[in-house]
């Protein structure tokens, strides 16, 4: 795989976490929404700096910051019992917009627009958050390579040369 269609697919999959976060408005209370645009806010112009030029430092965050989603949905995953969480549906209701009350293991769950469920948008952007940590990894490994790569005598001379620009 070449680095752009490496970098571009990362793009891809970031502007999906952020479409997985949209779903996720409706579906709780205020503040719960408000997390919701904040983490799609953040996803978008990353996805955009993923598919143009991506530096090391991005790469870094982006491990970082889905790691860190990952964590916290596996913590909310262990406080609903198995992927549905209790707190943001239950705060809902039913008649939430774009949302329609189901019946999901004794639960109360949700559907958006009688397609797919909050449960399903939960572990798929879970899934997403995973592959996004293996992708930065691996791009970290890659660009520290070429960086190593170039000799110790050649990359001392580039960097006096530079200093003396």
């Amino acid at each position: 795989m070449t680095c752009r269609v490496f970098h571009r697919t990362a793009a891809v999959v970031a502007v999906a976490s952020a479409l997985c976060h949209l779903l996720m408005l409706g579906h709780g209370n205020v503040l719960w929404g408000l997390l919701m645009a904040a983490m799609a806010v953040v996803c978008f112009p990353c996805a955009g700096h993923l598919w143009r030029r991506p530096t090391i430092s991005l790469w870094v965050v982006l491990g970082l910051m889905n790691a860190a989603m990952v964590a916290v949905h596996a913590m909310l995953w262990r406080m609903g019992d198995g992927g549905h969480v209790h707190t943001a549906a239950g705060e809902a209701g039913p008649h939430a917009p774009g949302v329609s009350g189901v019946t999901h293991q004794g639960h109360e769950g949700f559907e958006i627009s009688g397609i797919v469920s909050m449960d399903t948008v939960f572990v798929f952007a879970t899934a997403l958050a995973v592959l996004e940590v293996l992708l930065a990894a691996a791009a970290l490994v890659v660009l520290t390579r070429r960086t190593s790569s170039v000799p110790h005598e050649h990359h001392h001379r580039l960097r006096s040369a530079r200093q003396l620009q």
